[in-house]
């Protein structure tokens, strides 16, 4: 028996590191999954229709949501995530936009990408902060077909996006503020499941979708501009139709880790 023990203690010991424990220094971090050990907090709080209540949902044993505390609370209605709590350790909590409503339960149903939990249709706002000169954006969302059928996240005022799906079925990537800056853009009109990144590395700007480039179709300079990050799901006057599982935001170029940082994500979340 004690040896069996030992065999189980050793195992666990031996678990990998956090994706952020291994890449630490994030600006915004959000996900439904525990990024980084030595974050003591809840991934979400949830409120339900039947009465409004809310409560704070953690992780369970594996490091993923606690989907039975959250799936016995909300019952056969409806669950909307009232705060996306940032586990990168800046207190950068995302909250819900007044009405939204940011379903990770409809009727008794969780909501998910690839059986991992997901928000659909996501409106949050974030405090606010500037990038200024690099970047690296990581994101785990499913793109529908249809107007805005990705996930924003920039600005809610003005173009200032760090990456958001338009309803032109382009991906654009956008360094600006109103008509300053820099954007590139791809074509891509999938659907599904997808893990976008995109940089800013030494003024040179890339995006990748499940571990491939993108073929760049646009591509327009102007000064560089800063960038306010201030939104998840929404940006200027574009909504979001699609589900997102996890925004990491860091403000320097994680570029040379991007394909261990994509793996970590996939490895999870099983996309490619």
């Amino acid at each position: 028996m004690s040896i069996g023990i030992g065999i189980l203690e050793s195992s666990r010991s031996a678990a990998p590191s956090l994706l952020l424990d291994l890449y630490p220094g994030a600006a915004a971090a959000y996900s439904l999954r525990k990024l980084r050990s030595a974050y003591a907090g809840s991934a979400i709080r949830v409120q339900r229709s039947i009465d409004n209540a809310q409560i704070d949902i953690g992780f369970n044993f594996l490091g993923e949501l606690d989907t039975t505390t959250l799936l016995n609370f909300v019952g056969v209605g409806n669950g909307g995530v009232v705060t996306w709590y940032d586990q990168s350790g800046n207190s950068r909590n995302a909250t819900k936009i007044y009405s939204s409503w940011n379903f990770i339960v409809i009727s008794g149903v969780l909501q998910t990408i690839n059986l991992k939990p997901a928000i659909k249709q996501p409106s949050l706002d974030i405090s606010p902060f500037t990038v200024i000169g690099d970047f690296s954006y990581f994101m785990v969302q499913k793109k529908i077909i249809g107007n805005n059928s990705g996930i924003n996240v920039g600005s809610s005022s003005s173009l200032g996006l760090l990456f958001s799906n338009w309803n032109n079925n382009n991906i654009y990537l956008q360094r600006s503020n109103g008509s300053t800056g820099f954007i590139i853009g791809a074509a891509d009109s999938t659907t599904g499941d997808q893990i976008i990144t995109a940089f800013n590395n030494g003024g040179s700007m890339s995006m990748y979708k499940n571990n491939t480039i993108y073929t760049i179709n646009l591509n327009t300079s102007f000064a560089i501009a800063n960038s306010q990050i201030n939104v998840i799901g929404n940006a200027s006057t574009s909504t979001s139709n699609g589900s997102g599982s996890e925004v990491i935001i860091y403000t320097n170029s994680q570029l040379s880790n991007r394909t261990e940082i994509t793996s970590n994500i996939n490895s999870f979340y099983t996309i490619y």
